[in-house]
């Protein structure tokens, strides 16, 4: 009898911190930032596609704000996110001395986003995101002066992992991706192609 006693008080305390590390409600993240822009670099008007390529890696920081819903072991969480992403790739002619120093930028963006996941144990849950992020685009062009900025809006999707340390602070890593179209400010009818993927890692604390 008092084995079984103790093996149901071990159950319920085991019940207890899964529903302490896995618990619902509002939470706050602060995240380090690796973004990585690829360029493609796409002359509609001619016959054949041109092939020139540019990309660069560059770190930032961001904000997320969160509210998490359990149902059973599997959860969803939708959040709303900015990103400081400090992104910064030379542009198309960098080999061309007189235009060395312009860029083609990705300055900051925010969305909003939806998690779908699962706490596989007290400490440690997956989950897959989907949902649209707004970036701030720039080329910069100093050697002219020529530099245009604008807003483009699409979807961003990725996986992502959380570590519980105890029932209010958490790690948080995800990897996202973004891919969309806009103008090439310095030639006209040319658009760049852009895939910018990015690694978050950060603290989480749940309120």
């Amino acid at each position: 009898m008092k084995k079984t006693l103790s093996f149901i008080t071990v159950i319920s305390s085991l019940f207890i911190s899964s529903q302490t590390f896995a618990k619902e409600g509002v939470y706050v993240g602060a995240d380090f930032v690796t973004s990585n822009a690829q360029y493609k670099y796409v002359a509609t008007a001619q016959t054949s596609t041109s092939q020139r390529r540019v990309d660069g890696t560059d770190v930032g920081a961001g904000l997320t704000i969160g509210y998490k819903k359990s149902f059973d072991g599997i959860f969803v969480a939708p959040e709303v996110f900015y990103d400081y992403l400090n992104s910064s790739s030379k542009d198309y002619y960098y080999n061309n001395p007189r235009f060395k120093q312009d860029s083609l930028e990705l300055r900051s963006r925010y969305g909003a986003k939806v998690n779908l996941g699962y706490d596989f144990t007290d400490n440690f849950s997956g989950y897959a995101t989907y949902g649209l992020a707004a970036v701030d685009h720039v080329d910069n062009f100093p050697t002219i002066p020529n530099s245009q900025g604008k807003w483009k809006t699409s979807a961003i999707y990725g996986l992502g992992a959380i570590l519980n340390f105890n029932d209010n602070w958490a790690f948080k890593a995800e990897f996202n991706s973004q891919r969309f179209n806009i103008p090439y400010s310095y030639d006209a009818g040319v658009t760049s192609k852009v895939r910018l993927n990015t690694l978050k890692t950060g603290l989480v604390y749940k309120f």
